[in-house]
């Protein structure tokens, strides 16, 4: 018995094999269930060379971080793509968590912005 319940689902992207140039591919997307913990749309400001005189400058760079639950049946992993409210995602982290009785329950996952 579960003790969390999902309230939304995305598409999620399975990691398969690297191709020639040594990149990913993923899987068909399939739709999944989840709940979302936190999907926090921020403004990162990154350190840029401004022109040849080497002075420093900032740029905004938009940054998502999101944690979400998603059912131990999913078998979710490290570097799968995740695609939610038009956010595309790389899985980040992911950690079991477990009910009072030592079952696993869920895992959390942190997932970090594709750009």
């Amino acid at each position: 018995m579960t003790f969390f319940m999902t309230n939304n689902s995305g598409q999620l992207l399975r990691r398969q094999t690297q191709n020639v140039f040594n990149e990913w591919t993923y899987a068909q997307p399939i739709t999944v269930p989840c709940a979302v913990v936190a999907l926090v749309d921020m403004v990162a400001k990154t350190a840029v060379r401004t022109d040849l005189s080497a002075t420093r400058g900032t740029a905004e760079e938009e940054t998502v971080m999101a944690k979400i639950l998603f059912q131990p049946s999913i078998n979710i992993r490290e570097d799968d793509q995740f695609l939610i409210a038009g956010i595309k995602m790389r899985v980040d982290k992911i950690q079991p968590r477990y009910d009072i009785l030592g079952r696993h329950d869920h895992d959390e996952a942190t997932l970090e912005h594709l750009t």
